[in-house]
């Protein structure tokens, strides 16, 4: 019982990290798609407001 517990943990931890690694992607994605969006639309984007990442 106690093994089953530690698997159980180990799992919800698993889940846990999993899910906020996907919703840093996520979030990434929106900004890049918005960035694209106004880069389409013409509008000048600001340094300040839009920090570009690292490659």
């Amino acid at each position: 019982i106690v093994v089953e517990r530690q698997r159980e943990e180990r799992w919800l931890k698993y889940n846990e990290a999993r899910k906020r690694e996907l919703e840093k992607q996520r979030e990434v994605a929106e900004q890049m798609a918005l960035c694209r969006k106004i880069v389409r639309e013409g509008v000048e984007v600001h340094a300040k407001d839009v920090e570009p990442e690292p490659q």
